[in-house]
């Protein structure tokens, strides 16, 4: 009478021992069917997810975008070349992966180059929210990366959200605010930018950034740049610009911090460095000698990964906040002053506590004063 239900336990102890000698199911990519913000963006625009089987508590988030003519599932591949998605699996952060149908991505039209109008960049930012909410993701660390139109979206998003982006890194795209000149909306193209012809000054470059969140004072995200001096699609000028455009924004000087030359991936590389007075890297630019579109560092998580903070664990963004130093002053006579410091965006009032006007990139402005007081500081990027 006792032996029964001893053959059925041990059975039942054989079938668990089964069970659980079982590997955990593998993550892999994922079509959100969920309603993740479709309404009021294009139809076009569907969102992947990749959510690793060991994800950290409150996990960052990376946005990854795609080429043109290339889908969430191609982007997937490359990344997984690239080792960004063993990083994942490593760090637990989830991974975005936006499709487009339309070929390209569009970051020339006024309705995706402006914040919440219904664009491709909404879209974007809409997933970013499905997932904070869903996966009780950390809105405090979203990053984004991109390879050729990914990676103008890339600088786009960066541009129009720099509430929700911390930071970016991008290859072989374009300025922000550059596709819209000229943009032939029915081909997802400006041959202009593409070709280098579109060349402004820094401070109009920042202008166009600064205009896309009119009256935003809050830190900018910091971005990481690779182009291949030979690409023939996308030209290496634009390298060039978006230095110029993104050191402005940052209240950086046009003049690198750190230039070294290196081989990496069996190429030659140019690479320089921007940093602020707390020697965080706000800017890292990598040039790549005689290199193609679509560098030979593609996606390669051994910087990119280290640049963004992937591999650090923390709620917040592992950039140490940076208090810049207060402008010197120098009276040169009457009402005419000079102010100059290193790093940091100028702003002046001419009450306490404000509103606060931004003015001037570093190192020098000389201001003609004409009101009875006038206040300034110096903005942390």
């Amino acid at each position: 009478m006792n032996k029964r239900p001893v053959v059925v336990w041990s059975l039942l102890a054989a079938c668990l021992g089964l069970f659980m000698a079982l590997p955990a199911k593998a993550a892999s990519l994922q079509l959100v069917t969920n309603n993740w913000g479709r309404t009021g963006v294009p139809s076009y625009i569907n969102m992947y997810i990749y959510v690793p089987a060991s994800v950290v508590t409150n996990p960052p988030i990376l946005v990854a975008c795609h080429y043109c003519s290339g889908n969430a599932s191609d982007m997937f591949s490359l990344t997984s070349t690239g080792g960004i998605v063993a990083a994942c699996n490593q760090y637990g952060f989830i991974m975005i992966f936006p499709q487009t149908s339309q070929n390209c991505w569009d970051v020339g039209s006024s309705k995706s180059l402006s914040r919440y109008a219904g664009g491709d960049t909404q879209a974007i930012v809409n997933m970013v929210d499905y997932t904070v909410n869903t996966y009780q993701a950390n809105s405090n660390r979203v990053y984004v990366t991109g390879t050729s139109s990914g990676a103008m979206m890339t600088e786009a998003l960066l541009a129009l959200y720099p509430d929700v982006f911390k930071a970016g890194a991008e290859f072989s795209g374009v300025p922000a605010g550059c596709w819209a000149v000229d943009y032939v909306s029915s081909d997802e193209w400006s041959s202009p930018c593409a070709e280098g012809q579109v060349i402004y000054t820094p401070q109009a470059w920042a202008a166009i950034v600064r205009g896309m969140y009119q009256g935003y004072l809050g830190s900018r995200p910091r971005i990481q740049l690779w182009h291949g001096t030979a690409d023939t699609i996308i030209n290496y000028e634009n390298q060039n610009e978006a230095i110029k455009e993104w050191t402005d924004v940052l209240g950086l000087s046009t003049n690198a911090t750190l230039t070294t030359n290196l081989t990496y991936s069996s190429h030659q590389w140019t690479r320089q460095l921007w940093q602020d007075s707390c020697s965080n890297t706000l800017i890292d630019a990598w040039s790549e000698q005689n290199g193609p579109h679509m560098t030979d560092a593609d996606l390669n998580a051994q910087y990119v990964i280290p640049f963004l903070g992937l591999n650090e664990a923390g709620s917040n963004d592992p950039a140490v906040p940076c208090v810049p130093p207060s402008p010197t002053l120098q009276v040169v006579g009457g009402n005419q002053v000079v102010l100059t410091w290193n790093w940091g965006t100028l702003l002046e009032t001419t009450n306490l506590p404000g509103p606060w006007t931004l003015i001037s990139a570093p190192p020098c402005y000389t201001n003609i004063g004409t009101a009875p007081q006038q206040f300034f500081r110096v903005l942390n990027p």
